[in-house]
């Protein structure tokens, strides 16, 4: 009985920390819509921090991807390539082709940012060819619009 219940108690400690990481996500999306960068920053290294913690890739990468964008808002462009990179690879691992896509409209839009405008155009190429695969209409709009600025 002491082992089933021990059992159930870390399943149920597990299930907290999963919601607390996606709800640090859903914190720091609302922070950066909201222009309150800093406090976004925190919130999705906390989710990160945790992610990593817990083993769960796909958060990681989410919180990574996350931190790319509020980086490159800050204007931390190195740093914003080093998130989106390891979020790119993390989507790769997991087979993620929908979140793949959006990490290369990232990507193009912080290559724009430096003046890299054929690399931004190849990023959003790559972006149009992962949409149509995964049949997502509001992501092929979304690229297709970023491209033609």
């Amino acid at each position: 009985m002491l082992l089933s219940e021990s059992l159930a108690l870390s399943q149920a400690q597990q299930h907290t920390r999963m919601s607390l990481i996606w709800s640090l996500l859903s914190l720091g999306d609302a922070a950066f819509y909201n222009a309150k960068l800093q406090q976004a920053q925190r919130h999705f290294q906390q989710a990160l921090a945790l992610g990593v913690e817990q083993g769960d890739l796909f958060a990681s990468a989410w919180a990574r991807a996350n931190l790319g964008r509020v980086a490159h808002a800050l204007g931390d462009n190195k740093e914003a390539q080093t998130y989106y990179t390891a979020s790119l690879a993390s989507f790769r691992q997991l087979g993620n082709r929908h979140d793949i896509a959006m990490v290369y409209l990232d990507l193009g839009r912080l290559a724009r940012t430096q003046g890299h405008v054929a690399q931004a155009h190849r990023y959003y190429a790559e972006s149009l060819i992962v949409f149509g695969a995964v049949m997502d209409k509001r992501g092929i709009l979304n690229a297709s619009k970023v491209s033609q600025v």
